[in-house]
């Protein structure tokens, strides 16, 4: 979702405007639901099911790339020399 540009915000493109980037994201957390949850799966990977407690560590960071992200944008809209230089892709 952070990658569709290089300096503008995922808001102002629109966060559900690309409908193959929704459908692929939905794709790829049933496949991981699956195999984290499913028994069967267990036994084929190797792993067990997650806590809710396990499932919500994620958010933190997940929040934390997008927000940085959005900053690292805005910086680079303003002409900041050190993000251009250094942080851009």
């Amino acid at each position: 979702m952070i990658c569709r540009t290089r300096r503008e915000s995922v808001f102002s493109k629109g966060l559900l405007s690309n409908r193959v980037i929704l459908v692929g994201i939905l794709s790829e957390v049933l496949l991981l639901a699956l195999i984290v949850f499913n028994p069967f799966t267990h036994k084929i990977f190797g792993t067990h099911p997650l806590s809710l407690f396990e499932l919500s560590l994620s958010v933190p960071f997940a929040l934390l790339i997008f927000f940085g992200d959005e900053i690292r944008k805005f910086l680079i809209r303003k002409n900041i020399r050190f993000v251009e230089e250094y942080l851009n892709w």
